[in-house]
């Protein structure tokens, strides 16, 4: 902290009928001190240059994926959609799939990642939220999903199990707890991520 910033004051009561977006998943798992500065307190959101320049490199691939057969999917139809909104009553979930690959052989929730290396924990179990609401809204089984690493033009395939199912739900379980009971929690012990973080001038320990 550098002495300018305090831990803003609190929201009011959380209400468990407030819908909380998939990212927050991601988020949660990255660091859950992201939630709590979006839920609990209030803190002004500041649009970084890494989040920029991943929502261009996401519009890029969309607009050029429009274009590309179904080939790297593994897939030898299909129709795709981009820029989903789905949401589930059931979870109390809502979000904006980058694309849906609907064919023959099932419906695929994809994501596009602007990251290097492999793809993080964090970003899987977004994923089976996606997949998991798609498949309450469209009434039809999802058994994989696809994260798409734009950098190195790779693909990673995950299945919708019910172990990342249960998971997922654990983790949205999580999420409410530390909201309703505005518990400032434990900082990600990863700190080389507190970098470039938005809400970094708030933890007084990183």
């Amino acid at each position: 902290m550098n002495g300018t910033e305090q831990i803003p004051r609190a929201k009011k009561k959380y209400d468990p009928a407030e819908m909380l977006n998939a990212s927050d998943i991601r988020q949660y798992m990255y660091c859950p001190r992201i939630i709590y500065f979006n839920y609990v307190v209030v803190v002004p959101r500041h649009t970084t240059l890494k989040m920029e320049k991943g929502k261009t490199a996401q519009e890029d691939f969309s607009r050029l994926e429009k274009r590309r057969t179904l080939a790297k999917w593994g897939l030898e139809d299909g129709q795709r959609e981009f820029h989903v909104p789905v949401k589930s009553e059931k979870m109390g979930l809502y979000g904006v799939l980058d694309m849906v690959i609907t064919s023959d052989s099932g419906l695929y929730p994809v994501e596009y990642k602007n990251t290097l290396g492999r793809v993080g924990i964090h970003h899987k179990y977004q994923l089976i939220a996606y997949a998991m609401m798609l498949e309450e809204e469209r009434r039809r089984p999802v058994r994989e999903g696809f994260i798409y690493l734009i950098p190195q033009n790779r693909l990673e395939k995950f299945l919708v199990d019910e172990g990342a199912r249960f998971y997922t739900k654990k983790i949205c379980t999580q999420m409410r707890n530390l909201i309703d009971t505005q518990t400032f929690p434990e900082a990600t012990r990863k700190r080389e991520r507190c970098k470039d973080c938005e809400f970094r001038n708030y933890c007084r320990d990183t």
